[in-house]
């Protein structure tokens, strides 16, 4: 599912070259899946690059399974404690979820108090 997400989303970057927004979102939608440690940290690009970039690839990607990502996570298990692995999953999460909300932000997908108010939200979980 991996390679077949990767592959529809460069393809979909390559025909639609002469925009800049699919390019974009193609670039961080690859990025996301080499570095996502589980689904929830890709859904948002998934479906931003099926509406922008390719469809199939936005598909395949929401289509990802936990068990394709963050191969190196069995390692990282098996050397920290549940309770120090637990919340550095949940601050990893939250980290990854203000840098996307930053980046929707940046890009004009909401308002500034959309933006504080998620953003405190997020703040609020540490």
């Amino acid at each position: 599912m991996k390679t077949l997400a990767k592959f529809f989303i460069v393809l979909g970057m390559i025909f639609k070259f002469y925009l800049i927004f699919p390019i974009i979102i193609g670039i961080i939608s690859i990025n996301k899946i080499n570095n996502a440690r589980s689904t929830s940290d890709i859904q948002i690009f998934g479906i931003l690059s099926a509406i922008f970039v390719s469809l199939l690839g936005g598909v395949f990607m929401l289509c990802i399974k936990d068990s394709d990502l963050g191969n190196d996570i069995e390692y990282h298990n098996h050397n920290n404690t549940n309770k120090d692995n637990n919340f550095s999953k949940k601050h990893e999460n939250i980290e990854g979820q203000l840098e996307m909300l930053n980046k929707l932000y940046d890009e004009g997908f909401m308002t500034k108090d959309e933006y504080n108010e998620r953003r405190n939200k997020l703040l609020n979980e540490i």
